[in-house]
């Protein structure tokens, strides 16, 4: 599989000015088990297509990604990956340093918006559609939540998954109907390790005066209390 690195200002950039296809996000270095689950879900958005490459050429691909990634940025990096639906062939990519990791203060989410028409698939024209959401969100807010206005189902942020407390029980809804992040999979395994009782059911803002806690994680927002 050719590799090729692009150039761009932010990883938003570098979808947009690239033709549509699957994508996925991560930060470096990348474990087996986390080149899998990216692979895997590149994968899971070419279910229409022909020719698909298998998960062991994504995975090296993923692997030599990363190695070119450390050999250009010195470091640990934020890697966004593309699969474009008219070159099954070559595996885009977008690197820069990450961040120094830091404790994020708290921030605000404001719930608004329809629930994506594919959710469980990471599909680049989402970074565009999502931009006039984004432009309605208040400039002290730091994620866009979506719902069902039709039953007050709260299913996802724009780029993040979202956990509500009630009662010392874990909400976040289910992952047929949301994109199922690397972080949310990594949230979860820990609650279970330390016996958080988590329920995958959707939040309701018609219980909302009964939320204790909320906080969304992503490779973008990490993990942020609201």
């Amino acid at each position: 599989m050719r590799l090729v690195r692009c150039s761009a200002e932010t990883p938003a950039e570098f979808l947009r000015e690239n033709n549509p296809g699957v994508y996925s996000a991560f930060l470096t270095p990348l474990s087996s088990f986390a080149r899998q689950f990216h692979g895997n879900r590149l994968l899971q958005g070419l279910q229409n297509q022909g020719n698909i490459p298998g998960i062991n050429q994504l995975e090296e691909a993923l692997e030599h990604v990363c190695r070119e990634t450390l050999e250009s940025t010195g470091g640990r990096s934020v890697v966004v990956v593309l699969l474009q639906f008219a070159d099954l062939d070559s595996l885009f990519y977008f690197c820069k340093p990450a961040s120094p990791l830091k404790m994020r203060e708290p921030t605000g989410i404001e719930i608004f918006g329809n629930p994506r028409s594919n959710p469980t698939l990471k599909l680049s024209r989402w970074v565009t559609q999502r931009t006039a959401l984004e432009g309605r969100k208040s400039a002290s807010i730091g994620e866009v939540v979506l719902f069902d206005e039709t039953n007050g189902n709260v299913h996802e942020g724009l780029i993040s998954n979202i956990f509500v407390v009630i009662r010392e029980v874990v909400y976040t809804a289910p992952a047929d109907s949301v994109l199922p992040g690397f972080c949310r999979h990594i949230v979860l395994e820990g609650f279970k390790r330390k016996g958080v009782s988590v329920v995958e059911e959707f939040p309701n803002v018609g219980l909302l005066n009964d939320w204790n806690e909320v906080f969304v994680c992503s490779n973008g927002c990490s993990f942020t209390s609201c």
